[in-house]
Formats: structure tokens, C-alpha cells, sequence
């Protein structure tokens, strides 16, 4: 998937449903609302092999048996879980970082073993300033920010790729999805930006990046 941006909806209706769809007319099995809280190994010269995985569902704690043909493909440590804040336009509501536990799980794994790195050197008080970048959403019920984009650029909505305001002391990035994103709101029009420097303070307001309202954004 060469460039997201240019799918005919967001990235879940036009790729992630229909994958899902297509595994499962194959039989594959999608354990929902399970969460992995350990993995066990068997270790051998050069080798590492995932043998079970302890998980929580419903309340309850459970395993499985990875059986030596079966392939594992782990990813601990998403960002979403540790989205510090939201604001609603004029207000800031932020809330403590908190590691969440695809990162405890990390840890966990990183305890048993160096080979998964250290999740500390990306993740905890002392590191929030170097590694925090933040992301946003935007939603038009017009046009005109969209049109005044694509004047400047002379590259329409999923066209291209980020959009960097390289005089940004946040160093404000855009990407511009074909439109609509949502197939049911046809007369909504999203944009979605980062700022990789948020901890500094704003060309136009002198503030970091997160302490700011919707409506300054």
C-alpha cells in the first residue's frame, strides 16, 4: 500500500474491511477482545521460539499452545493507548501518560530477554520531551481550507504525502486524504496533521504545541 492518502475512504472501509472480509470467507479465526499480557519461549543456540501466549478476555485470564508450525507476529508498544489530551476547541483536557499495556508488555518481553531492546530509552517521565509528537484531525463542513491547500501546493486531496510547513516552529505536517473520508458523511471534509516538535513554543502563540486549544490549532 504504496500511499494511504489515496484510497477512495479512510484506511479501515477500504483496506481493513475488506482484508477481513476476505479471511474470513479462508476460515480464519478473529479472537476479539483479547489482550496478549505475556508470551513464553523456548530458547535454543541462535533461536527463539514462541511456545505460548497468556492473554486476558471477558475478565478472565487464558493461554494457548503456539504449536512449532505456527508463525507469531508481535506488535507491542502502539501509540494510541498513551494519546495524552483532547480539546474540544477552546478548551484543553489533557491527562496523565500513562504507559499502557501493549508497552508493559514490551517491558515484560525486554525482561526476559535484550534481544527486544529497551522500551525504556523511548518511554517514561524522563523521556516524554524527546519522544512525545502529537496528531490531530480537523473537520470542514466547507471547502475552503481544502481548495486553499491545493492553490498553494497544486496538489489535490490524495495526491501526495505529507505536507510540511518547514517554517513551523512545531514543524506542522498535513496529509490531505482523497474526500470523503468517511463513506457515510459525504459532507464532511477531514484533514490530519502532527506537529514533531511540540514541546516548543508556537510561531503565533509562545506556548508548546499541547497546551493549546482546538481553536488556536
Amino acid at each position: 500500500m504504496a500511499n494511504g492518502s489515496a484510497l477512495a475512504f479512510n484506511q479501515h472501509e477500504a483496506f481493513v474491511e475488506p482484508l477481513v472480509a476476505w479471511l474470513e470467507r479462508k476460515r480464519v479465526n478473529f479472537l476479539k477482545g483479547a489482550f496478549v499480557s505475556d508470551i513464553e519461549f523456548t530458547e535454543s543456540p541462535g533461536r527463539m521460539t514462541v511456545n505460548r501466549f497468556e492473554y486476558e478476555r471477558g475478565g478472565a485470564s487464558m493461554s494457548v499452545d503456539i504449536a512449532s508450525n505456527d508463525i507469531v507476529l508481535v506488535t507491542p508498544a502502539r501509540k494510541p493507548p498513551i494519546s495524552p489530551a483532547w480539546n474540544d476547541g477552546t478548551r484543553h483536557r489533557g491527562r496523565r501518560l500513562t504507559p499502557g499495556r501493549s508497552w508493559a508488555l514490551w517491558k515484560k518481553l525486554a525482561g526476559k530477554h535484550k534481544g527486544f531492546g529497551n522500551p525504556d530509552a523511548f518511554f517514561g517521565d524522563d523521556r516524554i520531551a524527546d519522544s512525545r509528537w502529537v496528531t490531530f484531525t480537523r473537520d470542514h463542513d466547507r471547502t475552503e481550507f481544502l481548495d486553499e491547500i491545493t492553490n498553494l501546493t497544486h496538489s489535490g486531496p490524495g495526491s501526495g504525502g505529507l505536507l510540511t510547513l518547514k517554517d513551523s516552529n512545531w514543524v506542522i505536517s498535513l496529509s490531505i486524504f482523497e474526500q470523503p473520508e468517511f463513506s457515510v458523511s459525504h459532507q464532511v471534509h477531514l484533514s490530519v496533521g502532527l506537529w514533531a516538535l511540540s514541546e516548543k513554543a508556537g510561531n503565533l502563540y509562545p506556548k508548546p504545541m499541547y497546551q493549546c486549544t482546538g481553536e488556536r490549532y
